[in-house]
């Protein structure tokens, strides 16, 4: 009678198991589990494409920000960044951005060449004196490291498609 009771309560594998797609039941439930992962699937791509729509100008702006032609003076950058008074510069030289050179700040190599400045040359007083600027890309970049927003771009500045 054990014997009887084990064979009933454990299932028997079949010697084919194709043998068990005959079986209507056994059919309804996969097509029923199939179904519902399906489903979730679709419902879970229908959030991410709404996620996706509703983030699409914020990408579009800082995209064409960062691709931007404008130039940010280091006063100007400091004040659309949110940033007290010369805070911004003291923290670009601390993190090794900027330094001095002939009485002005002076942008770093790496990050001229990184495309985050531009250092324009022009005579004052006899002598040549950098003027560093902050691109576009600069701006984005900047913003995240300070945790705010990417500001607009200058008013000289002219975004594409925008």
């Amino acid at each position: 009678m054990a014997d009887e009771l084990v064979r009933r309560s454990v299932p028997v594998a079949p010697a084919d198991p194709l043998a068990l797609l005959d079986d209507p039941a056994i059919l309804r439930s996969l097509l029923g589990r199939y179904a519902e992962r399906v489903e979730e699937e679709r419902q879970g791509r229908i959030v991410a494409e709404a996620q996706v729509a509703a983030a699409r100008p914020a990408v579009d702006f800082v995209e064409a920000l960062a691709d931007s032609d404008g130039l940010w003076g280091l006063k100007a950058a400091e004040k659309a960044l949110h940033q007290g008074p010369l805070k911004f510069v003291a923290w670009l030289k601390d993190r090794g951005d900027l330094y001095e050179l002939n009485g002005g700040p002076v942008a770093n190599e790496r990050a001229i060449r990184r495309g985050l400045f531009e250092v324009l040359w022009a005579v004052h007083g006899g002598k040549p004196r950098p003027t560093t600027k902050v691109t576009g890309k600069g701006m984005v970049h900047y913003a995240k490291k300070l945790g705010v927003r990417p500001p607009g771009p200058p008013s000289h500045a002219l975004l594409p498609g925008l």
